[in-house]
């Protein structure tokens, strides 16, 4: 059930040391704790795994890679000593382990990344007519913001593959 961000913040200054969940139920400040500090918790292992979902004392942690599936598995003993010992209670009792894959956000952030790095803006030179009207501007600077205003408006964009 939907709730309002009006009617969660409310809720949530009511309630001192919970946030509410999609289903408006108060989430205890550990769970919030051990979602924003994800990365600090596990480490460079965050690279290969997301909390999926907290469920009393169960953890479900979404992996990203088959191989790491099993890995995590077998660690998850570890994983769970770890945990606890980050938040100072043994709120996680049990680990359950799932394939998912990367966000949408993820692979979205990585294409522009790499969009970024793979083309460039290329400027074509000046028409007479437009350094013409450039030289009848008075004002330098609003001079020189309408020639950089040119240059990025009629740049071309190229591609430069890398090997």
């Amino acid at each position: 059930m939907a709730s309002s961000i009006k009617n969660m913040l409310a809720n949530f200054l009511e309630k001192p040391g919970a946030a509410l969940t999609s289903n408006s139920a108060p989430r205890p400040v550990w769970h919030i704790k051990l979602i924003s500090e994800w990365p600090k918790v596990v480490g460079a292992l965050h690279e290969q795994m997301r909390v999926e979902k907290i469920q009393g004392d169960l953890l479900t942690i979404g992996v990203f890679n088959a191989s790491w599936l099993q890995e995590l598995y077998l660690l998850s003993p570890m994983l769970i000593k770890s945990i606890n010992d980050y938040l100072q209670h043994p709120y996680v009792k049990q680990i359950k382990c799932k394939a998912a894959a990367r966000k949408q956000v993820d692979d979205i952030h990585s294409a522009r990344k790499q969009e970024k790095t793979e083309s460039r803006i290329v400027s074509r030179p000046l028409t007479s007519v437009e350094k013409k009207t450039l030289a009848s501007v008075e004002d330098p600077e609003l001079r020189s913001m309408l020639e950089t205003l040119l240059y990025v408006t009629h740049g071309n964009r190229v591609c430069v593959k890398k090997r």
